[in-house]
């Protein structure tokens, strides 16, 4: 028996506001380590560890700070408060999804507007692309990345192009927009859903965030990548060439893509 359940007393330590630890239905021994999805859509989580509660709430808290700053940024003064309000009332995992996915609509909205149209772009010009990099063998990845249900990419812009991989790759549209972070996010690219999308990394209980394209620019290092989050069946707009020595693999990818123009980008970092 755990230590948890020899002392009921000690059965809500380690856990966020607005939960508590479900130690019905023989649950005390925590023997058997819960799903996801049963952790996301339960108003009261049930954990197999104090460490696996630090986690989820290290997670939580971060999901909805970021939820604020996209309030912040994003919204009027004037409607800033009545936002904070219902975020600070949020009182289950439900209410958290349900919450920030309202967040994300603003957050979405704002890089339909301001991801540059691939038809109207000028060599010269400012620009915010979703880049997919190509980081080996270009025959393996376009076909890894045509079977993965979700793509990771990173935003690109005059201000940084620091890529993970090759200087060249798939240009996607916002419209399938999952989430963006100014920092690698470990998702998992073959997730069947966004409840699963951090199952595998160390923000595994993070409900998705679409952070701003602010927030993406400002807080990446300069020779860091963000990561934004694209859902299939998204298909990439174009193809892109960070510089003149990327070009000619960007014709090899063309090959079998030739509905896809090049688009050919000042280089700035690489990894």
């Amino acid at each position: 028996m755990t230590e948890r359940a020899k002392n009921p007393e000690r059965k809500n330590e380690g856990v966020p506001a607005g939960f508590k630890w479900d130690l019905s239905d023989n649950n005390s021994v925590f023997n058997e380590r819960p799903t996801l999805r049963q952790i996301t859509r339960g108003k009261f989580p049930i954990f197999s560890s104090e460490r696996d509660a630090k986690k989820f709430e290290k997670s939580y808290v971060a999901s909805v700070e970021q939820s604020k700053q996209v309030i912040d940024q994003l919204v009027s003064p004037v409607e800033q408060e009545e936002w904070l309000s219902i975020i600070d009332s949020i009182d289950s995992l439900d209410k958290a999804w349900e919450v920030i996915g309202m967040v994300n609509a603003i957050s979405y909205e704002d890089w339909q507007n301001r991801i540059t149209n691939i038809d109207t772009y000028t060599p010269g010009d400012d620009f915010k692309f979703i880049c997919h990099s190509i980081s080996i063998n270009p025959e393996y990845l376009q076909s890894e990345a045509l079977s993965e249900k979700y793509v990771s990419c990173s935003l690109l812009s005059n201000t940084n192009t620091t890529v993970f991989g090759e200087g060249f790759g798939f240009i996607y549209g916002p419209e399938d927009l999952v989430a963006a972070y100014p920092h690698d996010a470990w998702i998992n690219n073959h997730a069947n859903n966004d409840e699963e999308l951090f199952e595998q990394g160390p923000y595994k209980y993070q409900i998705p965030i679409i952070n701003t394209i602010d927030c993406l620019e400002k807080e990446c290092a300069e020779d860091d990548c963000s990561e934004v989050i694209i859902r299939k069946p998204a298909k990439p707009k174009a193809i892109f060439a960070l510089g003149h020595d990327n070009y000619e693999k960007a014709l090899a990818l063309q090959k079998t893509n030739p509905d896809l123009k090049i688009i050919e980008l000042p280089i700035d970092n690489q990894l």
